[in-house]
């Protein structure tokens, strides 16, 4: 009896023993487990963070290397502002047609597509007409259903109606909106080029906005001045300054454009003198030798005004000589030829 009893006493401790080893087993299996668990949730959460990190990095770089994308272009700074004044500014949008892409943004393209280059709109884009526009540095877009459907230039620095005429010169064409608000000059003096370049300025002479349509264009208001009875470049300069039928330019001018003017002014009073007297040979070969001989290509090409009145006089010549037809569109136009 002592026996089986010994036995069974022996028999429990074990059971309790082994139960014992179960548990811890368990118990560090558990922790063993959840230790993990935390482990891997630490290195998820660790991983999701560096990733974020890395993203922003990459975002902020790619901004701001897409941001200095504008610094590329000749007339505008870092901040997408430009002169309109500058020659390069000229040369790049109003001797070229620009209806459909200037400085990268093009007619059609999505708004969020602008964004990455240029950054989010500064301020509320201007044009003749309120509408949904943004800006974006210097340039103006209208959003149409988040898509670029029409491009203006708003400069950022104030200018006067005065300024710009006397850079950009006489215009083809006056308008004044139906409201009187809004004055809009016209430059659509070479009719195979496919544009027409329109500046608006509000009742006070301020510039407000710069934009190209096609030539088929067509504005709406009233129609102050038209080139039939706009006195045109030559003739303002002629009126300025006597001249003569003869090669002596003197007196002598302030700048390139006035001197150009002033070649013209000349040719077209030799082709005067010719026309009332056909038997004054003299009179014709100065004016071709003036615009023919005595220039080069792209020599009246600088401005829109000396364009205009150069082409007159080319046509003028063309009547009695037809070389001077062949000669004019590489006189009048930028040269080389892009």
């Amino acid at each position: 009896m002592k026996k089986l009893l010994l036995l069974s006493m022996t028999a429990m401790l074990m059971a309790a023993c082994g139960n014992e080893e179960d548990t811890k087993e368990k118990g560090a299996s558990k922790v063993e487990t959840e230790t993990s668990a935390s482990t891997e949730e630490k290195k998820e959460v660790s991983t999701e963070e560096k990733a974020k990190e890395i993203k922003k990095v990459v975002e902020k770089k790619d901004a701001a290397e897409e941001k200095n994308l504008s610094g590329k272009y000749p007339y505008m700074d870092k901040d997408g502002h430009i002169d309109i004044l500058s020659d390069a500014f000229i040369n790049a949008y109003t001797r070229q047609n620009r209806i459909s892409e200037f400085a990268g943004i093009k007619q059609g393209m999505d708004v969020a597509e602008v964004e990455k280059m240029y950054g989010k709109p500064t301020h509320d884009g201007k044009s003749r007409v309120g509408s949904n526009h943004e800006r974006f540095g210097d340039i103006a877009i209208e959003n149409t259903d988040y898509k670029v459907s029409q491009i203006y230039i708003n400069s950022s620095t104030p200018h006067t109606r005065e300024e710009i005429l006397a850079k950009y010169g006489v215009a083809t064409e006056a308008w004044k909106s139906d409201d009187g608000e809004v004055i809009s000059l016209v430059y659509n003096n070479n009719h195979s080029n496919g544009f027409q370049l329109i500046l608006h300025f509000d009742k006070n002479d301020n510039f407000i906005a710069m934009e190209q349509q096609p030539e088929t264009y067509q504005m709406t208001g009233e129609l102050i001045v038209s080139d039939d009875d706009a006195p045109s470049a030559n003739e303002t300069q002629a009126n300025k300054s006597e001249v003569s039928c003869s090669y002596d330019n003197s007196p002598e001018v302030s700048n390139e454009r006035q001197q150009k003017l002033r070649t013209i002014a000349i040719a077209n009073k030799c082709l005067d003198d010719f026309e009332k007297n056909p038997s004054d040979k003299e009179s014709q070969t100065i004016a071709w030798n003036l615009m023919i001989r005595g220039s080069s290509p792209g020599s009246f090409s600088g401005y829109p005004d000396v364009r205009a009145a150069a082409e007159k006089v080319y046509d003028r010549l063309g009547k009695y000589d037809e070389r001077a037809l062949e000669f004019k569109d590489d006189f009048i136009n930028p040269w080389p030829k892009e």
